[in-house]
């Protein structure tokens, strides 16, 4: 009831323009599709849906306005942005206000470059005292470039986020470079760990185990199986 997932230009111009649409709607994801958002910038600016998934976006502009323009009604909102070096959409979001237009987001997922999730962060107004959880997702080379941010990421919990949770997600095929990942995180955010507000997972909901075999190697394990 009330979802779009990724729609084609058909559907999208069948169901979206009515009023009785727009007081119903309850999620939107969509995929790299910036056209389809300067759609709902033109027909429903301010569209009030409380749950938002723009996933692997590499033109932020309109994607930016449509953030702004939900304002506080959008409570959960997912932003993957596209890992496209050259086209830099953390920046562009950034540079055109980002988040400092959502007062009530209570869950907030992340997946940007490294040296743009503070920026993204603090844009968001402070205190955040309804944000319940943040999840950022990383690999063991994200850290690495990160690692020197890590302090001013658990500062940001205490000053902006007094009441959230940090969720990190890592990704790799490996477990064994994810427990390094994990340990060193842990270490590091000490004070946000002892608070119990730091955790960990793998991707995909994968095992953490050490035995746990690669990603690969299960993939091919698979095949065998099925031949």
């Amino acid at each position: 009831m009330g979802v779009i997932d990724t729609p084609d230009s058909q559907s999208l111009l069948a169901q979206f323009p009515t009023s009785p649409f727009s007081r119903t709607l309850t999620r939107l994801q969509v995929d790299a599709a910036s056209i389809f958002l300067r759609f709902i910038n033109w027909v429903a600016p301010g569209l009030p849906v409380p749950e938002i998934d723009l996933q692997d976006f590499f033109s932020s502009t309109e994607a930016t306005k449509f953030i702004a323009s939900c304002g506080s009604r959008v409570k959960h909102l997912t932003l993957r942005f596209s890992d496209l070096g050259w086209a830099n959409p953390e920046g562009i979001f950034i540079f055109y206000g980002g988040l400092s237009h959502n007062s009530s987001l209570i869950t907030l997922d992340l997946g940007c470059e490294h040296a743009s999730i503070i920026p993204i962060l603090h844009q968001l107004p402070s205190p955040h005292l309804s944000m319940s959880v943040v999840t950022l997702h990383m690999t063991p080379d994200t850290l690495l470039r990160f690692d020197s941010n890590l302090g001013a990421l658990e500062d940001l919990f205490t000053s902006h986020f007094p009441a959230a949770r940090l969720e990190i997600i890592g990704t790799h095929d490996d477990v064994e470079p994810l427990l390094g990942l994990r340990d060193g995180l842990f270490a590091r955010m000490r004070r946000l760990r002892e608070e119990g507000r730091l955790g960990f997972k793998r991707s995909d909901g994968l095992s953490m185990d050490p035995d746990t075999p690669s990603v690969m190697d299960s993939l091919l394990e698979d095949q065998g199986t099925v031949h």
